[in-house]
């Protein structure tokens, strides 16, 4: 998680499709992932919502995988 949080300066936003061999079904199923907090002295935060969980984790790889 740290070091694809690195690779785009902490901005979750700039993550980009990490999985790109993932075949996700077409069911909508939303999930809305959110994070806040402070990195580098500065407070953050982020909120998006996705068809469903497998798009969701082709998209943010590693950082919201609990």
């Amino acid at each position: 998680m740290d070091a694809a949080l690195r690779s785009v300066d902490g901005e979750i936003g700039a993550l980009t499709e990490t999985d790109t061999d993932r075949i996700c079904p077409m069911i909508w199923n939303p999930v809305t992932i959110a994070a806040k907090g402070v990195r580098e002295g500065s407070e953050v935060s982020y909120e998006r919502t996705f068809a469903n969980p497998c798009v969701m984790e082709g998209a943010t790889g590693p950082v919201f995988s609990f």
